[in-house]
């Protein structure tokens, strides 16, 4: 018969070494995730995109106020690239989808063209 026998100093090494890595954990997904931000959704600000220059710096896409802003964010700056009224694409994209028509009337004038 095979008894194992209790290390408690073993037990007590791997039981530091779990907390130590949720902790780890914890603090590298509210630090470098943007998991977070996710969860606050009652925000006038929405970050609609970010894109990764290199390892510090990255352009971000924000609406705020109905406008789109373009910022370069660097480690000790932001800038303000562009800025666009949400007004105005509104007004442009409701223009073109007009001048489109519905998806149904494109679909059925593009069949009576082929049928033809």
């Amino acid at each position: 018969m095979i008894v194992s026998q209790f290390d408690p100093i073993y037990a007590l090494i791997v039981f530091i070494v779990l907390i130590f890595s949720f902790l780890l954990l914890a603090w590298f997904i509210r630090n470098k995730t943007s998991l977070v931000s996710l969860a606050v959704s009652e925000s006038n600000i929405k970050l609609s995109s970010t894109f990764r220059l290199d390892s510090k710096n990255k352009l971000c896409v924000v609406e705020y106020r109905k406008k789109r802003l373009l910022l370069g964010v660097g480690p000790n700056s932001m800038n303000l690239l562009d800025c666009e009224n949400l007004e105005d694409t509104e007004v442009n994209t409701r223009e073109e989808s007009e001048k489109q028509g519905s998806f149904r009337k494109v679909l059925s004038n593009t069949l009576k063209q082929k049928d033809s």
